[in-house]
């Protein structure tokens, strides 16, 4: 499991159960946005589906399509978002791997 410093970039492991892991600080407890910039080469155009979980707890799944084949893939940039329920204080968000379909970069 890779520990993300915000900001970060993570050239993230294609097993499945590679992980990456941050955590944030909220004043307030609520809902927030997770933003995830990423980047990722695929011949196939996968999706690459990833838990999120919040200090344990499952927030849902971010997939995350091919950006391109080749070196574009790699060059091109795109975001997915959820929206997590954060408790005030510090919060740690894990980004898990649910298949195992190559690497990624995540930011």
């Amino acid at each position: 499991m890779e520990r993300l410093e915000r900001p970060g970039l993570s050239r993230h492991g294609g097993q499945i159960g590679d992980a990456a892991y941050f955590e944030v600080q909220v004043e307030t407890a609520g809902t927030y946005e997770l933003d995830v910039r990423y980047a990722g080469s695929s011949a196939s155009g996968a999706s690459r589906p990833m838990a999120v979980l919040v200090d344990g707890v499952a927030q849902g799944n971010l997939t995350f399509p091919s950006t391109g084949s080749g070196v574009a893939g790699w060059e091109t940039w795109q975001h997915a978002t959820l929206t997590l329920n954060l408790e005030s204080g510090a919060n740690l968000i894990r980004l898990q791997n649910l298949v195992g379909v190559g690497p990624i970069s995540i930011v």
